[in-house]
């Protein structure tokens, strides 16, 4: 019978024990060029909140090293100071990260390693700051434009950059998650990527591709917060109707006081839109929604409007002042918690949901000149 010394046992106790004590932590640590930086803040980030987790004050030689603890990958940012670029990175307990950095002030360059995550997030991170700088050239040509005599077209010109330069990101970005979905949780920050306060991608509208990811993700990393929490996230809400759909139901009251149901104006198109007098977007494209109206109403169209107002004043004054009295409007003045705009789906506004004569619906999140389109094509067969 084999025996194990007392000593032996100890010593191996020891070992495996440094082993797991090494594993409950991932080390990130590196050189920081930027003379004007004396300070890094790491922050973790999840779809509910960022939480401040460390602060490192760099050493004589610019270096800096820390210890941080996640059970599954977890993403990270680091910051010189509030309102500066971040750099962010992804590490999970026993990884080690180097993240050399030559500028995070004002622009930013680094080189990152010890993860394929890390490697995933830098590539989108390139990309997303190349579109930036393109963005914000075009918009300075823009202002500027604003105080010359140049001609229209010009601007025209302009717009049409900026408008290519959003189509092209977002395709990129649906490749990029293509791409690298299953593989790394890091495909959630090219899903809520935005320009500018807008997103890329609305889980409303692309439910789909959110469902995609999640559908692999949470099989590969299910430990991972932002995985949880996009995963919650799609139970709680309710997909919007699809196009083929019987429209749902809507009964609300009219700024009368007088019951005024979606179903009595079957035998017409109906444009159903989601709106607000507080909404600004909403405020901006009434009057191209106006134009629509006044384009069709005679050809079998008319216009149903559900309002998320709160206040009932403000409601029948947005109405009045934008000049929509012509057409439908309902609403139970309980906000974002509106019955109709939460069975619809309803995350952003304005919304809506072009329907049929039998009250199914044709397409839905047309922007105005979409509606416009598919309105001539209806009409002019």
């Amino acid at each position: 019978m084999n025996k194990i010394f007392p000593s032996l046992l100890l010593a191996l106790f020891y070992l495996v024990a440094c082993n797991n004590e090494e594993k409950a932590t991932f080390t990130l640590s590196g050189t920081v060029k930027d003379k004007n930086v004396k300070e890094l803040y790491i922050s973790h980030l999840s779809l509910k909140e960022t939480t401040r987790t460390d602060t490192i004050t760099l050493d004589e030689n610019r270096k800096y090293s820390c210890q941080l603890k996640a059970e599954a990958p977890e993403l990270y940012f680091i910051q010189a100071k509030a309102g500066q670029q971040l750099i962010f990175f992804m590490g999970q307990n026993g990884d080690a990260l180097t993240l050399d950095i030559e500028q995070i002030a004002q622009e930013k360059n680094y080189t990152i390693s010890g993860n394929k995550h890390c490697q995933i997030l830098q590539e989108l991170d390139k990309h997303s700051q190349d579109v930036l700088h393109q963005l914000v050239a075009l918009n300075k040509d823009l202002s500027e434009l604003q105080t010359t005599d140049k001609q229209d077209t010009v601007k025209i010109s302009i717009e049409q950059q900026i408008t290519k330069i959003h189509k092209d990101y977002k395709k990129y970005l649906t490749d990029f998650i293509d791409r690298y979905t299953g593989s790394s949780p890091a495909v959630i920050q090219a899903l809520v990527q935005r320009l500018g306060r807008e997103p890329i991608f609305n889980i409303s509208i692309d439910r789909k591709l959110f469902e995609k990811v999640d559908d692999s993700l949470f099989v590969a990393f299910p430990a991972s917060s932002m995985v949880q929490e996009l995963h919650e996230r799609l139970a709680q809400i309710t997909p919007p109707p699809e196009a083929g759909s019987r429209a749902p139901a809507i009964n609300l009251k009219t700024p009368e006081g007088n019951f005024f149901p979606l179903d009595s104006l079957r035998g017409k198109y109906v444009w159903l839109e989601f709106w607000a007098s507080w909404c600004p977007d909403c405020r901006k494209t009434n009057p191209e929604v106006l134009a629509i109206f006044e384009k069709f109403k005679k050809r079998n169209f008319t216009i149903y409007q559900v309002s998320l107002d709160k206040n009932k004043e403000e409601w029948i004054q947005g109405i009045k002042a934008d000049g929509l009295s012509a057409w439908h409007h309902v609403s139970d003045l309980k906000y974002w918690d509106c019955v109709p705009a939460r069975e619809y789906g309803i995350r952003f506004i304005p919304a809506g949901f072009l329907i049929d004569p039998e009250g199914k619906i044709i397409n839905r999140f047309l922007s105005p000149k979409e509606l416009e389109e598919k309105l001539h094509e209806i009409f002019d067969k």
